[in-house]
């Protein structure tokens, strides 16, 4: 979230900076109460401040595909498009999988951003992936399924190096994977994305709202994934994400509670 955007809204980053701690019994004692400076945000949602208050689109300075400029090959809306996500507002570079090349320099793609640091807010300065993290992934999937990323930090040129890997597993009876999975509310479907859903739909049963609405909630009709608001997240979002996590990632565990086989 930027510096100035913290500035037009007065309290907003002493309420945020609480809930950025991630301590459910802080968060709880947060009064929303009419008069109280959190009142005027209660109502507001993490995907409104972070869609409105992160990086604007000029901050994509460049996207270079091979030779040519992306939005010479793939005019928008192909270029990119915005993903509100649990890490920010991200640049979902190549959504629909337009721009194609063979390994190495003669399908390389050179991205420029503008970090601007006097817009970085004492919340995010404290940051270890202080910049921008970058995850490469299919078009068809989502960067918010996907755990981890490299972090790049301003005033930096990173080059990576990337080989396509593709591994097919058998259905019953020989294997173990489903073929009737195939799309969910991550887009297609995989073990990462069944485990994002998983989580929202914890999330939903207990809260009725979770952190961030999912890209696809039309593959699961029926159910209302909308985001939370910071009232709803401080006095039950923050505690059921926060128990869901510390549950799924105990190793001593057999059980999850997420149906998730590995695709085929």
């Amino acid at each position: 979230i930027t510096k100035s955007y913290f500035a037009d809204n007065d309290g907003l980053e002493e309420l945020w900076t609480e809930l950025d701690q991630w301590d459910p019994d802080a968060a709880e004692s947060i009064t929303f109460d009419e008069g109280s400076v959190a009142s005027k945000y209660k109502d507001w949602t993490y995907e409104k401040i972070v869609s409105e208050g992160g990086p604007a689109n000029w901050t994509f300075l460049q996207c270079e595909h091979f030779i040519d400029l992306c939005q010479d090959k793939i005019p928008q809306p192909d270029f990119f498009e915005r993903e509100t996500t649990l890490s920010g507002n991200c640049f979902r570079i190549n959504p629909n999988g337009v721009l194609k090349g063979k390994g190495g320099d003669y399908g390389k793609m050179q991205l420029m951003f503008f970090a601007d640091l006097n817009e970085y807010s004492n919340i995010t300065r404290r940051e270890p992936q202080y910049g921008y993290t970058v995850v490469f992934h299919d078009h068809e999937s989502y960067s918010s399924t996907i755990p981890s990323g490299f972090w790049m930090s301003p005033g930096s040129i990173y080059k990576v190096d990337l080989s396509l890997t593709q591994e097919y597993r058998e259905p019953p009876p020989a294997g173990t994977c489903d073929p009737t999975r195939v799309n969910n509310t991550y887009g297609r479907y995989e073990e990462n994305s069944c485990i994002a859903q998983c989580r929202d739909d914890a999330l939903m049963e207990r809260c009725g709202c979770v952190h961030t609405a999912p890209p696809h909630p039309q593959n699961e009709p029926g159910k209302d994934y909308r985001s939370c608001t910071l009232e709803e997240w401080a006095t039950c979002g923050l505690r059921a994400y926060k128990e869901w996590v510390i549950d799924y990632s105990n190793v001593n565990r057999i059980e999850t509670g997420c149906d998730c086989p590995a695709t085929c």
